[in-house]
């Protein structure tokens, strides 16, 4: 088989090429086409990134560049979106079936490239995400405050909130983005017009994010995405939301959210119009004290919005609010619950209530 510098070329430009350098000089290379390419049913998937083309100097070889390489490379495809990121090679290749074997690939496929080539290739794949971290990762998307103008950019490794009209910077986020330079970081955050955001930066976000975030002023606290099979029973104080007293629920909203505009009344509107949003108050002695909200997934539900006001902190509410969701969601048979949580506040509670941490983050904040 041979391969003309035209038709490497004509590789690349169909994905986005890393490659290591040395001294000035390239060692190692490799393409990445984003999720839901061709070439056969495997590559079609939505969830399924491809690596090619990866080769390194064989000067080099042996080194560990190859794997760090690719490494970074599935870093990115999950950054895009993928589950699963695969490669083809010749169905003759056994030295490189076994080094992608350590790696964790596994064939799941065939592809006949020939007359271009003269030899059928295997189709490997390797998962980058088990489903407790695929649903993890896709938890905050959709369960947000929104105003009406806001507006939600969303795409491959892309999910922004914009809110013109909030000075505050919590209705301005960026969950997921694939800024990979300055020049990109410093136009997301110019494109706020100067109101604070917030910014997530993900285990397998681009590695120098966080340090272009800091340069921007920005600060940061850990966070933890955490997940638990749910159960138990619904304790007493604790009621789903309807018409009876969705007018308390909103005043423990507005004052546990600060939000003493009037727009909490809209956000509790908008949710209670969402068939897979559930609502819970929770009260402390008779008194409305704490509320919270789940938001059904595939394969799980998410666990959000979760306040209790400050005179009543202390005496179980937040508890007895996390109790009866994990109840809730059992009696509907959901399988999974999942929650991001601060590190310095909620991160403990959840852990003595059986919760694992799936992994953590940081989350930037300023701009």
């Amino acid at each position: 088989s041979h391969q003309t510098v035209d038709d490497t070329r004509t590789r690349c430009a169909r994905g986005e090429t890393w490659v290591i350098e040395h001294d000035g000089r390239l060692v190692a290379t490799g393409t990445l086409e984003g999720p839901g390419t061709s070439g056969c049913a495997w590559y079609a998937r939505p969830d399924v990134a491809k690596v090619q083309q990866l080769a390194v100097d064989p000067t080099f070889q042996g080194a560990g560049m190859g794997r760090t390489l690719h490494d970074r490379i599935a870093a990115r495809a999950r950054a895009l979106g993928a589950t699963e990121l695969a490669l083809d090679t010749s169905e003759h290749a056994g030295g490189l079936h076994a080094l992608y074997g350590r790696w964790g690939y596994r064939r799941v496929d065939t592809i006949d490239h020939r007359p271009t080539v003269n030899y059928a290739s295997v189709v490997l794949s390797k998962t980058l995400e088990t489903p407790e971290e695929t649903l993890a990762r896709r938890a905050p998307g959709g369960a947000h405050r929104l105003r009406d103008d806001s507006t939600i950019e969303q795409g491959p490794g892309r999910y922004v909130v914009r809110t013109p009209s909030d000075p505050t910077g919590w209705l301005n986020e960026v969950v997921e983005h694939d800024a990979l330079t300055d020049a990109e970081v410093s136009a997301t955050v110019r494109s706020f017009a100067g109101r604070p955001l917030k910014w997530c930066v993900w285990p397998w976000s681009d590695p120098d994010l966080a340090q272009r975030l800091t340069a921007h002023g920005m600060t940061s606290w850990t966070a933890s995405a955490m997940v638990r099979e749910p159960g138990g029973a619904c304790p007493d104080g604790v009621v789903r939301v309807d018409a009876d007293v969705v007018d308390a629920f909103t005043a423990v909203w507005a004052e546990g959210w600060g939000q003493q505009d009037g727009t909490a009344l809209r956000d509790v509107q908008r949710y209670l119009e969402q068939p897979d949003v559930r609502l819970f108050l929770a009260h402390v002695d008779g008194e409305p004290a704490g509320v919270a909200g789940t938001r059904d997934l595939d394969g799980g539900a998410y666990l959000f919005g979760a306040v209790v006001l400050p005179r009543h902190r202390g005496r179980g509410a937040y508890r007895d609010l996390l109790t009866a969701r994990l109840a809730d969601l059992a009696s509907r048979g959901v399988p999974l619950a999942v929650t991001h949580a601060r590190d310095a506040t909620s991160t403990p509670i959840l852990d003595r209530a059986g919760f694992r941490r799936v992994f953590g983050y940081r989350v930037f904040f300023g701009g």
